[in-house]
């Protein structure tokens, strides 16, 4: 018989790439503010609670389709996401994690 020493767990988790800020704070105020230019919030339990920006992958290690987004790309949602959020570019970054669904 085997035994598994280590994290076990039954929860969903989802694998996600973010162009955003992390954020701290009231959720509801975070989560259910009208964004645009496909800005959306992420609540991700890590460094911050949530995560506000466009998303260019997300899904769980099935459902992870592959995908490019050239630099240019990103520097145009980098500004929008700026934008929207009202910070400097330089907070925008690159967010990788996994998350709980």
């Amino acid at each position: 018989m085997k035994i598994r020493n280590g994290f076990v767990s039954n929860s969903s988790s989802s694998s996600f790439v973010i162009l955003g800020v992390g954020q701290n704070g009231d959720g509801e105020d975070i989560m259910e503010r009208d964004y645009t230019n496909g800005i959306e919030a992420l609540y991700v339990e890590g460094e911050f609670d949530y995560i506000v920006g466009i998303v260019i992958a997300s899904g769980d290690d099935y459902d992870f389709d592959e995908s490019t987004t050239s630099v240019a790309e990103m520097h145009d949602m980098a500004t929008k996401v700026s934008e929207e959020l009202n910070v400097d570019i330089n907070e925008v970054k690159l967010i990788t994690g996994v998350r709980p669904c």
